[in-house]
């Protein structure tokens, strides 16, 4: 949320007309979590005022973290959303509304058949085969058959209904486009956004993190976890080590503060496995770190790892093969943002799509080990070239500035008279 939704939110009422009025968020909130971070709602609240940014949160029963509603709680769900689509069309008077997410958008749907206000659906993921496939940390399978049957038959209403439409990727445009209702002019990508730091600050930062970290003389893997699947990763790993280009290689793993239930578990998990494997004993540090932290740490880093596996229990199924492949990830954007070429998975999806066309990384787990031996060799040899072409792909495709300027276009063609 603070990089995806509020530090972009900023960005755009930083470039926001002055007669186009306002900007207010919306939040749907899990009821439980409206009571447990309450000072955290209302210090938002505090921090995007200055912004000329408005937050409202509505408290709803039946919302979980990952937001998957089967069929038995979208009733409950569908009833809560008329209610408060009643009260933004009789309160809030919108001239548009930008909703993100599936569950986000039938409150749009609602809005704009009771009030005529139009809306941009931001979809973020193919929610009904994410929700019926996705098994990975904590997110484990959330929509029955008959609940990802009933999800598609919405889908269907919400393009039909939305001026426009956005998808996270490239490769999520024919996969829709196959079922999309309306002219595939509607159909726009809007990716994964983040912040861009300047080179020079970058710069600063790379040589007090080494030196802080004592690994001024490494070559650095940087790895961002959310979870952590240990098979696909320590394969990644391993690679380096056999590819014989260096003795100097050490891994960085960054996880979150919160994963894996406790504010060091998942921590614990990752040292635990590597310390296991005599070769990466001595050159690994795991740390948790904070949102505002990664770019700190990753600036210390030469490359990124994306390693990822696929689960055997949805291996066959297409919905999963979907899904993985229109995935562009935070952590991506945030390597790239950084100037780390990405060393990624082929389930990486539009990740690896990008790492392939644009010549910043390998897709690792598509070559013999003597390509990668090529391409780490190719690599040290170009490290500042491949290092900018990294960092300006990401400035000018994944940054808030140009993100926030794309939804700022998608506004005004919906809703040019306003």
């Amino acid at each position: 949320l603070r990089s995806q939704v509020i530090e972009l939110l900023k960005s755009i009422a930083a470039r926001l007309p002055e007669p186009y009025g306002s900007l207010e968020l919306l939040s749907l909130y899990p009821v439980a979590n409206f009571w447990r971070f309450r000072r955290g709602i209302r210090a938002l609240k505090e921090e995007l005022k200055p912004y000329g940014i408005t937050v409202r949160v509505m408290p709803l029963f039946l919302l979980t973290r990952f937001f998957y509603l089967n069929w038995w709680a979208l009733l409950l769900y569908a009833i809560q959303v008329f209610a408060v689509a009643l009260w933004i069309g009789l309160r809030l008077r919108p001239k548009l509304l930008h909703c993100r997410s599936y569950p986000a958008a039938l409150v749009g749907l609602w809005v704009r058949s009771l009030f005529g206000c139009p809306f941009l659906f931001d979809t973020r993921a193919l929610y009904p085969e994410e929700g019926a496939t996705l098994e990975e940390g904590a997110k484990h399978s959330r929509l029955s058959e008959w609940s990802y049957a009933i999800w598609k038959k919405i889908e269907q209403r919400l393009f039909a209904a939305a001026e426009k439409t956005t998808v996270v990727s490239g490769p999520s445009v024919p996969i829709v486009a196959a079922y999309f209702p309306r002219p595939l002019d509607d159909l726009v990508v809007v990716p994964t956004c983040t912040r861009v730091e300047s080179r020079h600050r970058l710069a600063a930062w790379r040589s007090e993190m080494r030196e802080a970290l004592d690994i001024q003389d490494k070559l650095v893997v940087a790895y961002v976890a959310s979870w952590f699947d240990p098979e696909p990763a320590l394969s990644l790993f391993q690679l380096f080590r056999d590819a014989e280009v260096s003795e100097d290689w050490f891994f960085l793993l960054l996880v979150s503060r919160t994963a894996g239930g406790t504010s060091n578990g998942l921590q614990q998990e990752v040292e635990a496995t590597l310390a296991q494997e005599p070769w990466f004993s001595h050159r690994f540090y795991v740390m948790s770190a904070e949102q505002r932290q990664v770019a700190r740490y990753l600036a210390a880093a030469d490359l990124g790892a994306l390693p990822i596996g696929r689960p055997s229990r949805v291996a066959d199924d297409p919905r999963y093969a979907q899904a993985a492949a229109t995935r562009i990830s935070i952590k991506f954007t945030e390597y790239l943002a950084c100037g780390l070429p990405v060393v990624c998975s082929h389930h990486a999806g539009a990740a690896a799509e990008l790492v392939r066309k644009q010549e910043i990384g390998i897709v690792y787990d598509e070559v013999p080990l003597e390509s990668m031996r090529e391409w780490l060799s190719h690599w040290l040899g170009n490290r500042s070239a491949i290092s900018e072409r990294c960092w300006q792909l990401a400035y000018e495709r994944f940054s808030f500035e140009a993100i926030g300027a794309r939804y700022l276009e998608l506004y005004q063609s919906i809703a040019p008279h306003h």
